[in-house]
């Protein structure tokens, strides 16, 4: 199923109708869609698309060369190939420049040029990038999208002047995962608490969720993506992260220390035996790579002493494996892949889902208030961390009030049971809420729902009654 980012396409767009040359930087994971959104945006213009190779930079130019040859010339008219002859007298075709030209000139309205995985060129030929700076200043009507699933890299560290083609970067685009409300559109007929499983397990990554077979349980899909030697996701994290990181080993180890929650830098130095300074270098980045977030927290006015500098996986491919798989090799290769989903995942699955389904719960209020303009509360946000519980989410109104959100990721029905523990926490650490948001994935007892009819103050939000509609994108 193909969902138009369209965000990021109207932005190709507005970049298209723009009367000088613009110069794209479209960067992006494996997976995430690159090359998917730019074929939907050059569907009728006049756009040549190249997949740059690892190979010698004289190489790279034959390729280009014959690639635009083969592809682009083939069955034209012969007035056509005459008129081509004569712009390749005027250019030379043994440069970047030169075959960019021949493509520029070869048609009378605006030329978009799409260079995929340009630094597969660029790192064993960097005049390349010499030659789209001077493509870019003496021809016109062009536009250039060079896509990258590196996210790393830097101008800096490309060696590459300011004054020339950095200088002529005019649109920097960085296509992200999927949120929420993109998830739902893609797993249509499904509800919100199936869609919370798989982000949880895929993430928002479209390449993986095609992976997903909606008509499978989750314990088969788990089998056939990560326990399976051949599976695809088996390796996809350490390839990843390899692709990325030097120093694979350290990362590793930083990664299983955080694996079984959110967690201080503290707590890493605790388990790896790491210098706090090292960490921080390791967590700085991870960060960039979308790896690893530092949750944003709220500090409350209560008995308890709240938690700071917390961090958590953001990546659930990573997650999942520095969580599951990474520390536990020798019994995957040992165990039946039923035993080793009995005996290694299935008796933790709950708990590592939750982590998920409060950061969708999250999510969910903040496009409710949006939505519902509750600009009441319109002060601090964030999660609080005590030394015994935390909230998920907490906000304050102007007047020192607080709305607080709940969520339980269990089968069994949220029991009143459930809320009134819940409550008396708040209660020993002085902490006391105006409103209470409270999600499950499941259902609410009837007790419960009793008493949120009765008062003003409570919502019960049930995640396994929303659903997408059925139907095609």
């Amino acid at each position: 199923m193909i969902i138009k980012r369209e965000k990021e396409y109207h932005r190709l767009c507005e970049a298209y109708e723009a009367p000088e040359n613009r110069l794209v930087i479209l960067t992006g994971r494996r997976g995430i869609g690159k090359s998917t959104l730019v074929r939907q945006f050059i569907r009728e213009k006049n756009a040549y698309i190249y997949e740059g190779v690892e190979c010698s930079g004289e190489r790279q130019k034959q390729l280009l060369k014959t690639s635009w040859q083969n592809l682009y010339h083939f069955g034209e008219t012969q007035e056509k190939q005459s008129a081509i002859s004569r712009i390749r007298q005027t250019v030379s075709e043994n440069t970047y420049l030169g075959i960019f030209q021949q493509i520029s000139r070869s048609k009378p309205d605006k030329t978009v040029i799409v260079i995929e995985d340009f630094m597969k060129i660029t790192g064993t030929d960097p005049i390349f990038y010499d030659d789209i700076t001077t493509l870019l200043k003496q021809e016109e009507n062009i536009m250039v999208i060079m896509t990258s699933s590196t996210m790393n890299w830097r101008e800096e560290e490309a060696g590459i002047s300011q004054r020339n083609f950095v200088g002529q970067i005019t649109d920097r685009i960085v296509l992200g995962e999927f949120e929420l409300l993109e998830m739902m559109k893609y797993f249509r007929g499904l509800s919100m608490a199936d869609v919370i499983q798989i982000y949880a397990l895929l993430g928002g990554v479209p390449g993986y969720l095609k992976y997903w077979d909606v008509h499978g349980s989750v314990q088969k899909n788990i089998l056939k993506l990560y326990i399976e030697k051949d599976g695809q996701l088996r390796g996809e994290a350490e390839n990843y992260l390899r692709s990325e990181l030097r120093e694979l080993s350290l990362y590793n180890t930083v990664l299983e220390a955080m694996g079984k929650g959110v967690v201080r830098l503290n707590d890493i130095h605790e388990q790896t035996g790491f210098g706090r300074a090292k960490i921080s270098v390791y967590m700085k980045n991870l960060k960039k790579l979308g790896v690893v977030a530092k949750c944003k927290t709220i500090d409350l006015k209560c008995r308890e002493k709240g938690m700071k500098g917390m961090y958590e996986i953001t990546d659930s491919v990573v997650h999942f494996w520095s969580r599951f798989l990474y520390p536990a090799q020798t019994e995957l290769a040992l165990l039946s892949q039923e035993e080793f989903y009995k005996k290694r995942i299935e008796p933790y699955l709950e708990e590592y889902t939750s982590v998920y389904f409060e950061r969708v719960c999250v999510r969910y209020m903040g496009l409710m208030t949006k939505y519902k303009n509750r600009s009441e509360f319109d002060g601090r946000t964030g999660a609080w961390y005590g030394e015994k519980g935390h909230i998920p989410y907490v906000m304050e109104s102007r007047d020192d009030k607080y709305q607080i959100v709940y969520g339980r990721w269990i089968e069994k029905a949220f029991s009143r049971k459930d809320l009134e523990r819940f409550v008396r926490y708040l209660i020993s650490a002085g902490i006391e809420a105006e409103q209470y948001y409270i999600f499950t994935k499941s259902d609410f007892d009837e007790q419960l729902r009793q008493k949120a009819a009765r008062v003003k103050n409570m919502h019960l939000i049930n995640f396994s009654n929303i659903r997408s509609e059925k139907g095609s994108v």
